[in-house]
């Protein structure tokens, strides 16, 4: 407890209280009732006293007892209900940022920056053009995956004479080589456009954001919020739409082309 709350000074109060009772529950017992050797000697009037003091100096500990527990009680119950004020006055879907961090990770605006990231814009593009990205990409990395298995496997040999097997096996490798960096760009643009496509299809939606932009994800105490935000009806039929004619047909091309 803080010194100086309510709490603390009737703790005080009532301590001094208990523990003046017992002093004087003590003092005014003689000193033959309380030594031990001669209580034995004692007579049943001191022998009452005795009793009396006793049963006042257990009365005094148990009534400073009972108080301190209420005392805590009542301390607990209002630090927690001080706990309750502070969380739901600092409540994210209260606070100003919260609504401007709904809108910049609404789901339609996660769609808005598929056009802007330079790989995830293929999904876009119609399907002669994407076949041609895609054949681009690959003949790209294909160049220099034959110059390195060329090394190890040269076309010629020592005598001047071309090696088939050679050229085969380079090709094969190459080819696999080339494969890498296209099955990476499919699986990284169908991760995208999945994840958006289940965003746009779903009611609602989490919201993340740092009430104290000033000191970051890593300042501390302050830390990040995350809360569920519902969209309108008008906002799920929108993104229904884009989900039925935009992100799933490229979801489900990217399959094919990864299966």
């Amino acid at each position: 407890l803080h010194p100086h709350t309510p709490q603390c000074t009737m703790l005080r109060v009532l301590l001094s209280y208990s523990l003046l009772h017992m002093a004087t529950a003590w003092v005014s017992v003689p000193l033959s009732a309380r030594s031990p050797v001669s209580a034995i000697r004692a007579s049943p009037a001191a022998e009452h006293r005795q009793a009396v003091a006793s049963a006042s100096r257990r009365s005094s500990l148990a009534t400073w007892t009972l108080g301190t527990v209420l005392l805590l009680g009542i301390a607990a119950k209002r630090r927690s209900s001080h706990v309750a004020r502070r969380a739901s006055s600092a409540t994210p879907s209260a606070a100003p940022e919260a609504g401007k961090a709904a809108e910049q990770l609404a789901p339609v605006k996660e769609y808005q920056a598929l056009k802007e990231d330079m790989l995830c814009s293929w999904g876009f593009l119609n399907e002669q053009d994407f076949a041609v990205r895609v054949a681009g990409l690959f003949l790209v990395a294909f160049v220099p995956s034959l110059l390195l298995s060329s090394t190890v496997y040269p076309f010629v040999g020592d005598g001047g004479d071309v090696l088939v097997r050679n050229i085969v096996a380079d090709v094969f490798f190459s080819a696999f080589g080339a494969l890498i960096p296209v099955a990476v760009a499919m699986v990284r643009l169908a991760q995208r456009w999945d994840t958006v496509n289940k965003l746009l299809s779903r009611s609602s939606y989490v919201v993340e954001y740092d009430p104290t932009k000033k000191m970051g994800y890593d300042s501390g105490g302050a830390g990040a919020y995350a809360f569920k935000k519902t969209k309108s009806q008008k906002e799920q039929e929108r993104d229904k739409l884009l989900a039925s004619y935009e992100t799933k047909p490229v979801v489900s091309r990217l399959r094919v082309y990864l299966a």
